[in-house]
């Protein structure tokens, strides 16, 4: 979870479906030994976020940091989850990344019905004037939503709901041709303007999502982090490794690579003034550095 106006990271949170340590002793029929078990999940994948999200928003509010917006993908059930957690309201916004690339998987998927006439041109053309709805309507959702309504039939050479503050047509209408599309020209087809019709009334209909221009490119970013200490091309899952990277991860984010000396530190401290173990020292320094 990271700050919409920080872009720090104020809490995070893992899930494990498996431990190595311990289905090696479930195989063997052995006594599992003793270790630091991270086995924590065992419903679907899908599941996981929405159940992290639920825990990180109820921890915030025990620190007196109540959540009141998240923005994220459209995944309906995470901030349903989060809503019958709490007993705040908490208002939603759409992360615009992600609606745009929602948008263009919808607009390929056409490609199959109207092939020919639906070009990778005319999709590029159409995301671009989304685009530009978004950026020209920021927390204006009735502007959003005619902006939006007004992308189809332009294309097709129809401006009544056009704005003189974009539209070259209603400007100079004996010489205008489009910049973007094949030849200049309109788009033909009856079907294929009710089809895009179609794709974008979805958006006109979460404009009131869409209109803060939520951005979740700080988690991107984050991703990225953990990405480079536990690529995906290795299993790290099956013990406590992955969540040490996620918590070194976490704390180059918020702090830049100094965390490094500090871990350090953090863990020379703990081993000198306790007896515990190596292991248990490193587990100390990185993750209750983090917290």
């Amino acid at each position: 979870m990271v700050g919409l106006r920080s872009g720090k990271v104020l809490a995070y949170s893992t899930r494990n479906k498996r431990c190595a340590v311990c289905q090696s002793a479930q195989r063997s029929g052995q006594e599992v030994r003793a270790h630091d078990c991270r086995c924590n999940w065992s419903g679907s994948s899908k599941a996981m976020e929405p159940d992290v999200a639920v825990e990180l928003a109820n921890n915030a509010g025990k620190h007196g940091a109540q959540i009141s917006i998240l923005v994220g993908d459209d995944d309906s059930s995470t901030i349903k989850k989060v809503r019958e957690s709490v007993q705040h309201d908490v208002d939603k916004w759409s992360d615009i990344v992600h609606a745009k690339r929602s948008m263009a998987t919808s607009l390929y998927s056409l490609q199959a019905k109207h092939k020919g006439v639906l070009s990778n041109k005319v999709i590029d053309y159409l995301l671009k004037c989304f685009g530009y709805a978004l950026k020209q309507n920021k927390d204006n959702v009735e502007g959003l939503k005619t902006s939006l309504k007004s992308i189809v039939p332009h294309a097709f050479g129809h401006h009544e709901n056009c704005s003189s503050s974009w539209c070259g047509y209603l400007n100079n209408p004996t010489t205008y041709t489009h910049n973007s599309l094949p030849h200049g020209k309109d788009l033909q087809g009856q079907e294929l303007e009710s089809d895009l019709k179609e794709v974008v009334d979805i958006f006109v209909q979460s404009a009131n999502k869409l209109a803060p221009l939520g951005s979740s490119k700080a988690n991107e970013a984050l991703n990225n982090t953990i990405g480079s200490k536990a690529p995906k091309i290795r299993h790290y899952g099956s013990s406590e490794s992955n969540d040490y990277r996620v918590a070194c991860a976490v704390s180059q984010k918020n702090l830049g690579h100094s965390y490094v000396a500090e871990v350090r530190k953090a863990y020379l401290y703990f081993l000198v003034t306790t007896s515990q173990s190596h292991s248990t020292a490193r587990m100390y320094a990185i993750e209750s550095y983090v917290r």
